[in-house]
């Protein structure tokens, strides 16, 4: 079954996941520590994401990375679970990326920084394509692994800086 085929998992796991990872908000915003701040999120959305790499890596672990013997194929949930993760990741992202932005833009900027934000879309997939391009030379082991292990230390970067990051936002 060819990968592609599972290009509607992630469509899928947002409309499953959405309302979750939205009453996951909502019952943080109601408890007594109260919610976590925009900068906190978006880390651990990162981190997500991070993980969703180490995923694919472990795949390749699995089934080696030989593309001269392309018979050899990883397990199918590998790509389901880093879906998961992604998808996850993106939850934590994208909707708290985009609020970010109509919170504290100023009102006669706020539609031109929405279409900044979302043009930041636009680069990481053009990065993602040039990123991708890595795997003939490197190989699947190191591009996932490399992208994997970068994304969560950035991710805890941006843990680390989140008060510091949020103080910056009021």
């Amino acid at each position: 079954m060819p990968t592609s085929w599972f290009q509607s998992v992630n469509p899928a796991f947002i409309v499953l996941l959405a309302p979750f990872v939205s009453m996951l908000w909502l019952k943080l915003s109601k408890s007594k520590r109260g919610d976590l701040k925009i900068p906190t999120k978006m880390a651990f959305g990162m981190i997500l994401l991070g993980i969703g790499y180490l995923v694919l890596t472990l795949a390749v672990l699995k089934t080696g990375s030989s593309e001269a013997d392309i018979t050899v194929k990883a397990n199918l949930l590998f790509i389901v679970i880093t879906y998961m993760f992604h998808t996850i990741g993106e939850l934590f992202l994208s909707p708290i990326g985009l609020s970010m932005v109509s919170a504290i833009a100023p009102v006669k900027l706020a539609s031109l920084l929405m279409g900044v934000w979302l043009a930041g879309s636009g680069m990481a997939n053009w990065l993602a394509g040039k990123l991708a391009s890595f795997t003939q030379s490197l190989g699947y082991l190191e591009v996932f692994a490399s992208i994997g292990i970068i994304v969560i230390v950035l991710g805890f970067v941006l843990l680390l800086c989140s008060k510091k990051v949020a103080s910056m936002m009021e």
